[in-house]
């Protein structure tokens, strides 16, 4: 069941890769809940990928919208500065992560930023993503 990779991709801090609304993603998972209408949601920052709006930012993905989902052989970075658990977003909480302390949060965004440029300078790696969902 999805739901149950999704909660084990947060609690062991994995990057996850799927498509949404037509568009290829790299998330770190931080909680996956349900909201008000019920639907299962998850929070999770975006590190790369295309999206109509900023492609690395915090989102909220509601699962039924999310195609191909795989977990990376990645570790995440999570939890990401400005990360606040108990997300007012969701009615039920499933799982989630820990809030980051303000050392860790400075840390992690310098160091974050490093792995975004990375992500961003490799289009081999989005590349092979699409390859992947076109094959499948």
């Amino acid at each position: 069941m999805l739901s149950s990779l999704l909660a084990k991709a947060v609690e062991e801090r994995k990057v996850l890769a799927f498509d949404y609304d037509d568009k290829p993603r790299l998330v770190e998972p931080h909680a996956i809940g349900t909201n008000a209408k019920g639907q299962l949601v998850l929070r999770a920052f975006q590190v790369t990928g295309d999206s109509a709006t900023n492609a690395t930012a915090w989102k909220l993905f509601t699962v039924d919208k999310m195609v191909n989902c795989i977990v990376a052989a990645l570790t995440s970075q999570a939890p990401r500065p400005g990360y606040k658990a108990g997300d007012r977003a969701m009615a039920n909480i499933i799982q989630e992560l820990p809030e980051v302390t303000e050392a860790e949060g400075k840390f992690q965004a310098g160091f974050g930023r490093l792995v975004t440029d990375w992500f961003d300078s490799r289009t081999e790696a989005l590349d092979a993503f699409r390859t992947m969902k076109l094959a499948a």
